[in-house]
């Protein structure tokens, strides 16, 4: 059993909140951290950007990386997210096994 987390810029204390609620509900997260605003910088459309942001921080099976990512991508406002999986190798057993819990299997391929 591992877990990942999985670090996302969002450009508001509302919307970190939204998508945490969202996953949370959905059974795609066991729980989520949100921290004080930071100031991000960098490149888009060839035009040097400053922003606030929010980091949101949450944990899941490390199997549901790519739902929960493909799930981010439609409830966060940006065209392309900062979505950066972060391994967890080393997690208190008793953590791991309620992230288990909390979290729904990751989905099987249809025969």
């Amino acid at each position: 059993m591992k877990i990942s987390g999985i670090w996302i810029n969002c450009p508001s204390k509302q919307i970190a909140d939204d998508v945490s609620e969202v996953l949370i509900k959905e059974r795609l997260i066991a729980a989520s951290n949100c921290y004080p605003e930071i100031e991000s910088r960098y490149i888009w459309n060839g035009k040097l950007e400053k922003k606030l942001e929010i980091p949101l921080l949450v944990k899941t099976r490390k199997e549901l990386f790519d739902v929960v990512a493909d799930r981010v991508r439609h409830l966060h406002p940006h065209e392309a997210p900062s979505i950066i999986g972060i391994d967890i190798s080393d997690s208190d057993t008793a953590y791991v096994a309620w992230v288990y819990r909390q979290t729904m299997p990751a989905p099987t391929a249809a025969p």
